[in-house]
């Protein structure tokens, strides 16, 4: 980082930053540990073999899992309730809004049924196929 023309007085001064500056490097990681600490807030526990990966359970219900990449995030589960819930607190602490089912994810199709969730790799893989052929 360079200072400002008409500020350089002294090339040997170094500066802190108090808060992380959008576009610089360090600006990603900082978001991340303010994402990371409030969803830790919520009560949820980081993978261990995927840090994009939540899991948050209370004794007694069911399981509720939120995917983190870059700056979209999902939260899946059986409880509609809890994860309404979790939603409203996700929503109150980060500026977004809740855009409903969940359809698509990283260009992958996401099929939502009783029996769990599926995903269609392969359909998103043959559409991208076919439109470049055309």
């Amino acid at each position: 980082m360079e200072q400002p023309k008409g500020f350089v007085k002294d090339s040997h001064i170094v500066f802190r930053l108090r808060q992380a500056i959008y576009g610089l490097k360090q600006a990603g990681l900082a978001w991340w540990r303010q994402l990371d600490a409030s969803i830790r807030e919520l009560g949820f526990v980081c993978l261990k073999s995927e840090a994009g990966i939540f899991q948050y359970q209370r004794t007694g219900t069911n399981i509720v899992v939120a995917v983190v990449y870059v700056d979209d995030t999902f939260f899946c589960g059986p409880d509609k309730a809890i994860l309404n819930e979790i939603k409203t607190r996700f929503i109150e602490r980060w500026e977004c809004r809740d855009l409903g089912n969940l359809s698509e994810f990283l260009r992958m199709r996401i099929i939502c049924c009783y029996a769990g969730i599926e995903n269609s790799f392969k359909m998103a893989a043959q559409e991208d196929i076919w439109q470049d052929t055309d």
